[in-house]
């Protein structure tokens, strides 16, 4: 296995769909290159058109909120991967995208860059989603230069992936079978952003934070239920093989904050930040979970 899984996944596994994105392209890579490690991913599966995780995970968003002294975020991600089977993210015109304008922050799309994953096989299977009619839009991946003006922590960037395709097939055929190590996993909504559109939820994939190397879990699903991961048992039955490696580690989650993000959690109210341990570690008395990756 790589050293770097998450560097090879994008060197190797894609690439522009037009010679005009070579630049942004080489650009992408060469400061994935710079930071001399391998870069941390979020994942948003169903993130719909829901782009508050460039605002919310700002790591300085937290400074005065602290539990045992520690930090609540120790890392924060390098590229932001969003998956959803519907086409929200439309590209094309020229000029930036707005993809967010609040009265205190608005995120733009002020360079979007569209891929092709020649090999990769993702597919819309049409037992686990509710709309499976193809879309104008369906299939794409784009890559985005995203801008955030905010009144509180004030102008950033951050790299975002957006993949247009179902997230159970994504986690099977890129974060599976590529190896990909998931820093930060956010489970809001389940569906669209705002809670609808597939037959499974995805706090299945809470099953898989060992395997997926995660560091925080980022959700307002506490409460929610059934989980459905037989439905995805019967439509991807390779699922359990993996499950079942002993790299998928069983893992402990400690409460670090508070969100107010979703607003639509059942049991705690609203979003809350986890910081993901290992249960071996914190068994073994690490109290630094072998410290951040």
């Amino acid at each position: 296995m790589s050293d770097k899984p998450n560097h090879h996944f994008f060197r190797d596994c894609l690439r522009p769909a037009r010679p005009d994105g070579d630049a942004h392209w080489a650009d992408f890579l060469a400061r994935l290159a710079a930071l001399g490690r391998d870069p941390r991913l979020l994942w948003y599966p169903s993130s719909g058109n829901d782009y508050r995780d460039l605002l919310h995970l700002h790591p300085a968003r937290f400074r005065a909120e602290r539990r045992f002294d520690q930090p609540v975020f120790e890392t924060a991600p390098d590229v932001y991967v969003h998956t959803d089977y519907h086409p929200w993210l439309r590209a094309g015109g020229r000029g930036p995208i707005d993809l967010f304008d609040g009265e205190k922050t608005r995120i733009r799309a002020v360079r979007v860059t569209p891929l092709v994953a020649p090999g990769l096989g993702l597919a819309v299977r049409p037992e686990l989603v509710v709309f499976p009619e193809p879309r104008p839009g369906s299939g794409r991946i784009y890559l985005v230069d995203a801008e955030v003006e905010s009144t509180v922590l004030g102008r950033y960037e951050r790299t975002l992936l957006y993949v247009t395709t179902e997230n159970v097939s994504f986690f099977l055929r890129a974060v599976l079978a590529r190896g990909l190590r998931v820093h930060t996993l956010v489970n809001i909504r389940d569906g669209a952003g705002c809670g609808g559109g597939g037959h499974v939820n995805f706090k299945f994939l809470w099953f898989f934070l060992g395997l997926m190397g995660a560091e925080y879990l980022v959700t307002d699903n506490m409460g929610r239920h059934p989980v459905q991961f037989d439905l995805a048992l019967a439509v991807y039955p390779e699922l359990r093989a993996h499950f079942e490696r002993p790299e998928n580690r069983p893992v402990l989650l400690e409460g670090r904050a508070a969100l107010p993000w979703s607003q639509y959690g059942r049991f705690q109210g609203d979003a809350h930040v986890y910081r993901v341990m290992p249960f071996d570690a914190v068994a073994a008395g690490d109290g630094r979970r072998g410290g951040a990756r």
